[in-house]
């Protein structure tokens, strides 16, 4: 059986999700190991985890030569950035052990799995990996951004901060990325068209909100001045001013007459 032969039965059977026949393959012939099975230069341990397929995953990393695990796809990932992304703390621990150089490997934009586990707020991986390496430029990508920076661009503000308080130590987040950018200053001009749309709701709000209470001082107003029963249109006298309120009438009606109590 040739090598593609393997690689595209690896591929059909973790597409198909059956796993036991991926292991059986990747066991039995070793140099599939390092095979790009996708059309994003995946492994088959990138698919493993990606899919949350974390017992297989492990199984998978026992197998693999240490610069199995180094490899990446067409986004620079490696299979230990996907984990961290996702929070797969037992794969984070099982990849370190073996290669603990992975948690400095950087992605296409220069994203190292612990920036992508602060990203995507996945703490336990997050803390786990800052256990390790400390240094503050594994927070940074390429173009300057900490995760403060990213994280706000992505319109993941308020979770973000979160985040932040509960997990990230404040040295993490120098101020400037290299456009000479804070944090806030990323805020405030990546959310302008949302500053003015909420501009524009409480404008229509209030404008609405001042019909509603000019009609209501309207309607209070034309039933305190308004006469029950109307007056007299020669004199000016209310026509029931003489007689019992309805509540009145409805209180005699209600009660028995004297005749008709005595007869009984």
């Amino acid at each position: 059986m040739s090598l593609q032969v393997k690689i595209d039965n690896l591929f059909a059977n973790a597409m198909k999700g059956q796993w036991d026949e991926v292991l059986k393959i990747y066991n039995k012939s070793p140099e599939v190991q390092k095979a790009k099975i996708a059309k994003s230069e995946d492994t088959t341990l990138h698919t493993a985890v990606s899919v949350g397929q974390t017992e297989i995953a492990l199984e998978l990393v026992e197998k693999s030569q240490e610069d199995t695990l180094e490899l990446a796809n067409a986004k620079g990932n490696t299979a230990l950035h996907i984990a961290a992304a996702l929070g797969d703390l037992r794969v984070c621990e099982s990849m370190i052990s073996k290669n603990r150089g992975l948690i400095t490997f950087r992605n296409l934009k220069g994203e190292t799995p612990l920036f992508l586990a602060a990203l995507h707020e996945k703490r336990e991986a997050f803390l786990y990996l800052y256990s390790l390496r400390k240094e503050d430029y594994l927070v940074r990508r390429y173009d300057g951004d900490t995760v403060l920076h990213a994280a706000i661009s992505g319109e993941y503000f308020i979770l973000s901060m979160q985040f932040v308080k509960k997990s990230m130590p404040p040295q993490f987040f120098p101020r400037y990325n290299l456009k000479h950018e804070t944090p806030k200053e990323i805020f405030i001009s990546t959310h302008t068209a949302l500053t003015k749309e909420g501009g524009k709701w409480l404008v229509k709000t209030s404008e609405s909100c001042s019909v509603v209470a000019a009609l209501v001082a309207t309607v209070a107003f034309t039933t305190s001045s308004t006469i029950p029963g109307g007056a007299d249109q020669n004199t000016g006298i209310p026509l029931l001013l003489h007689k019992p309120s309805p509540s009145r009438r409805w209180s005699l009606s209600a009660s028995p007459s004297p005749r008709s109590s005595s007869s009984s």
